[in-house]
């Protein structure tokens, strides 16, 4: 005997079967309604994803018993009451990001019942230093373009299309809590020209002239040093007390030689004349400017009273 599976799905569209209990949140009555028409999905199971009330109802319309399967992109408290619809030996399967990136927290007491939580992100399989993964993301790209192909899944609906002169518009329409289906911006005409505003201020650096750069071996000197890289410098001569002995400040010397780039390192304090002057011994021809980004700090106890 096929026992009957129970989904609590968030924002996901799918077919209901006799074997398959489908339950869903939506955040308008427009989206139910489609759910309704598209799809057959009964109405008493649909509930809003606007606040937490869809977990007892969920409990309710299972006679508290929860469901077998939640794939969830809710975010916060919502997320926390689609984890609680987990029945026992129940899988939730997270595809939103949001909880993860702010390190939100997880209730331990569903593990009790031996739920099972996973969080997929598909593109953290392609971009994955494991060879092995980025190829099962390609055998399984292939798989969904041939299973499209021999029409045994269904293109995306409803879908909407912005010719990419309108990405702007594609944008607050994305936003918009309304929204049903997927937004795709097209770059398929050619004669479409996008809107940029111009920069208020335009950065040059000369090629020829050395740029001294004290202190800035460190992270945001890499990251203004690459910068000036960027808009013309080509000649950098850097002061620093430790040198070239960390890893990042060699990667960065190393990027910017093979770059094109003509490197001097000198290690020394600024605080030290002989150390300046002796980085101004190594420059080679007029200095263009300073960038000043060393740093010194002297912590202090407050004064307290006796």
């Amino acid at each position: 005997m096929q026992r009957c599976v129970s989904y609590l799905l968030n924002t996901v569209y799918v077919q209901e079967t006799n074997h398959t209990q489908i339950f869903t949140t939506v955040s308008s009555e427009a989206k139910k309604e489609y759910l309704i028409e598209r799809f057959g999905l009964k109405r008493q199971n649909i509930f809003s994803s606007r606040d937490t009330s869809f977990f007892p109802e969920l409990l309710e319309a299972t006679a508290g018993r929860g469901v077998d399967v939640v794939l969830n992109s809710l975010v916060g408290d919502l997320l926390h009451a689609s984890w609680k619809c987990c029945a026992s030996f129940g899988r939730f399967i997270e595809i939103g990001k949001a909880d993860q990136v702010q390190c939100g927290k997880l209730e331990m007491e569903q593990f009790l019942q031996n739920a099972t939580f996973s969080a997929f992100d598909l593109s953290n399989m392609y971009y994955h230093t494991n060879a092995a993964y980025h190829k099962k993301w390609a055998s399984l790209l292939n798989e969904v373009v041939e299973l499209y192909r021999a029409n045994k899944i269904e293109k995306i609906e409803p879908l909407e299309v912005f010719d990419v002169a309108d990405v702007v518009q594609s944008l607050r329409y994305f936003s918009s809590r309304n929204r049903m289906g997927k937004v795709v911006v097209s770059l398929e005409n050619s004669d479409s020209r996008l809107q940029v505003r111009p920069q208020k201020y335009k950065t040059e650096f000369t090629a020829d002239k050395t740029y001294v750069m004290v202190g800035c071996l460190g992270g945001l000197g890499r990251s203004m040093t690459k910068w000036m890289m960027g808009r013309g410098a080509r000649k950098f001569s850097f002061l620093g007390r430790s040198g070239t002995d960390k890893a990042s400040a060699r990667q960065l010397i190393e990027d910017l030689e093979q770059n094109g780039a003509s490197c001097t390192v000198v290690r020394g304090d600024v605080c030290n004349v002989k150390d300046v002057q002796k980085l101004i011994d190594h420059v080679d021809g007029p200095i263009g400017g300073v960038v000043q980004a060393a740093m010194g700090l002297n912590v202090s106890m407050p004064y307290e009273k006796t």
